[in-house]
């Protein structure tokens, strides 16, 4: 809820005199000018604590200032008085001011440090709504409040001879202590029972200009009276938050908001603040709460005392309505004589704000990549210049297909080849022997060869092709399909002459088929990778299909042993030489890159037929409820009622994405949020 300079609105002010006794107030529109502001407050902040963490210091000032007063009878007036700065160096206002309050959550030790003007006698503070186990005078203006009490309560000069002239003079500060949680997360909390979108102080004061020109000497008997003996007028003010109307600030608040307003009387006499047009639920007196909140029109608050009152604003309120925040004792002046002022300000209306619905996120560039090549079936099986089983001196580099963007890796994917290759029939006198070539890998005397049926492709053929290959240039096939494959894989980190291991899966099998005779994907899980733009995949062994003399893959053979996590290795090495016929083989990766564009889906509600959604915002972040600085610049849409929005957002896997869309050019939804999906 904002607090904004008095927008002297003609209408606002007679609404506010209306039915005050005997005409004695008389209002003209040539007293008034209309300043209306179309764009809302940006935001409707409560009372900033002053205490954040436990235990807390705070610096407290009391010394003096002076107030500027409008007076139309008498000219303008400066009247001094004493008041109270919190951290604020040598600043002091009256109550009701920010720098004179002081925030802080329930169970907070305060350790207060109390230095004064001069000027002003010694001070003995005083907490006269707390227990006095409370609040502990350590001596040289030092003291210790433990607060225990949740509520609204003052802090003023206590047991020293000069207290009550310095209280007269205006030397009263509020504490504010709130509950521990709220049952709505989305609101704040009065007590603990009782939430709130807005809220207000809203302090008293009485000024008397004759007493304050001289405390010392002033007759308290006449203190506030209208007239001096020899019956020439008094200028006695009464201000809310240290100004008087016409230059008190209004309280923004929007349509259907509940609104917690803490009245404060640090003046001398009585005050009774009424609220034209709405009702008031007293929820508490000087910090302590009712346990039956009673409803009232205009709640009486004696000199020093403290009144926690919510106000619920119509929903059905128009923007741009005010109701009268008043004191009810038709002290409506200023001087004491014609002129219309003293302690009024307004309750300032404006739209309720729109709202979101359906909000979800649904991803484009943020799916999981495939990076490498189609799994399909291809005219070897496998790879087989040793046994299928053993781990083959075979290392296949995938240096055409880098990675495209920083991302994660989820796992490594092959294909389950079910037949033994494209061709159906080996090649006539396919039987080979130790130094022949095959498939371009030259099989050695451990490979052997089986006569058994279990190596043929078609029934009836006695002799099958060597497990080390078979003949330069005829059909494809391999001894066996891909089951039973082993295999290491590899991330590959270009670095100067080679590449970095940065990822060794360790032995993979692949495993039997699902179905037999039905070639399938086989997919081997890392548990989450991350991977860089440029890095490469690669394995070491059997069990992946390939196709000769296409493609852009590498094959390093003989290449005796695997690579290992964290070392170097070159291609075209002595430990993995360039066997000189690039390939392609079925073999590929799911990445999901580390950046995209996630797509927000929502529908923005105005809050009313007359009220149209005209914009939205974003922001990614890490969880936390956003705060305004950390939108985005708003896209204008619509304008409607009911307005589909269709957003896109740069984002990353896994990230929270915030929305929220704008009302009228200038109220914000609360924001919603929804988390893209991590693959």
């Amino acid at each position: 809820m904002g607090i904004k300079r008095n927008r002297k609105w003609v209408g606002a002010a007679v609404m506010a005199v209306t039915g005050l006794a005997g005409g004695a107030v008389a209002v003209h529109a040539t007293t008034f000018t209309a300043s209306a502001t179309a764009a809302a407050p940006s935001s409707f902040p409560a009372i900033a604590p002053t205490c954040t963490a436990d235990p807390c210091d705070v610096n407290l000032y009391a010394g003096t200032g002076s107030v500027a007063v409008t007076d139309e009878v008498h000219g303008a007036a400066n009247v001094p008085f004493y008041g109270f700065g919190v951290n604020s160096g040598l600043n002091v206002a009256l109550a009701g001011d920010p720098i004179s309050v002081i925030k802080a959550p329930v169970g907070t030790t305060i350790n207060i440090h109390l230095t004064q003007d001069g000027a002003l006698d010694p001070i003995d503070l005083s907490f006269p709504s707390l227990p006095v186990a409370d609040v502990t005078d350590n001596g040289g203006g030092s003291y210790t409040v433990q607060a225990t009490t949740v509520g609204t309560s003052v802090f003023q000069p206590g047991l020293n001879p000069g207290a009550p002239k310095q209280i007269a003079m205006g030397l009263v500060g509020v504490l504010i202590v709130t509950p521990v949680g709220c049952s709505d997360v989305n609101r704040m909390c009065a007590y603990d029972s009782t939430s709130y979108d807005d809220e207000a102080l809203v302090a008293t004061t009485d000024l008397d200009l004759e007493f304050a020109m001289n405390p010392n000497t002033f007759d308290m008997g006449y203190f506030g009276q209208s007239i001096d003996p020899d019956f020439s007028d008094r200028q006695v003010y009464h201000v809310i938050n240290g100004k008087s109307f016409p230059d008190t600030d209004v309280i923004d608040v929007r349509s259907g908001d509940n609104v917690l307003l803490r009245y404060v009387n640090a003046g001398v006499t009585d005050k009774s603040m009424g609220l034209l047009g709405l009702r008031q639920s007293l929820l508490a007196r000087n910090a302590s709460e009712y346990t039956d909140p009673q409803l009232l029109i205009s709640p009486l608050i004696g000199p020093g005392e403290t009144a926690d009152v919510a106000v619920k604003v119509s929903d059905t309120a128009p923007a741009g309505q005010f109701y009268s925040l008043i004191d009810s004792g038709r002290q409506m002046n200023n001087g004491t004589s014609t002129g219309f002022g003293g302690a009024l300000t307004f309750l300032h209306v404006w739209a309720a704000v729109p709202s979101l619905a359906g909000l979800n996120a649904f991803n484009g560039q943020l799916q999981s990549l495939s990076v490498g090549n189609p799994l399909v079936d291809r005219a070897f099986a496998t790879d087989f210049p040793t046994p299928i089983g053993t781990l083959s001196p075979v290392l296949v580099v995938l240096s055409g297909s880098p990675l495209p963007a920083d991302g994660t890796l989820n796992s490594f994917e092959t294909w389950n080849q079910a037949s033994q290759g494209l061709s159906a029939i080996p090649p006539t006198g396919g039987v080979g022997t130790t130094g022949e070539t095959f498939n371009g890998f030259t099989p050695t005397a451990s490979t052997g060869r089986s006569a058994t049926s279990t190596n043929q492709a078609v029934a009836g053929i006695t002799e099958p092709p060597p497990v080390g290959g078979v003949v330069p240039g005829s059909p494809g096939i391999s001894p066996t399909p891909s089951a039973g494959g082993l295999l290491h894989a590899y991330v590959l980190r270009p670095t100067v002459g080679g590449y970095d291991v940065v990822f060794d899966s360790g032995e993979l099998t692949v495993p039997t088929l699902t179905k037999p005779g039905v070639s399938e994907k086989v997919s081997f899980p890392t548990g989450g990778v991350p991977v860089q733009a440029g890095d490469v995949i690669a394995f070491y062994g059997q069990g992946v299909p390939n196709d000769l003399s296409t493609g852009t893959d590498f094959v390093g053979y003989t290449a005796p042993a695997a690579p290992t996590e964290g070392s170097t290795i070159t291609l075209g090495s002595a430990d993995y030489p360039d066997l000189g016929e690039h390939r392609t083989y079925s073999f590929s990766a799911s990445v999901t890159p580390h950046a995209g564009v996630a797509t927000l889906s929502a529908t923005g509600h105005a809050s009313g037929p007359s009220h149209h959604v005209t914009g939205y915002q974003t922001v990614v972040n890490t969880g936390s409820t956003p705060d305004d600085a950390d939108w985005s610049a708003t896209t204008s849409i619509g304008p409607g009622a009911i307005v589909p929005i269709s957003a896109p957002v740069a984002a990353q896997p896994g990230r929270t994405i915030w929305l929220r869309v704008q009302q009228d050019d200038n109220g914000w939804s609360a924001p919603a949020s929804t988390v893209t999906p991590a693959h």
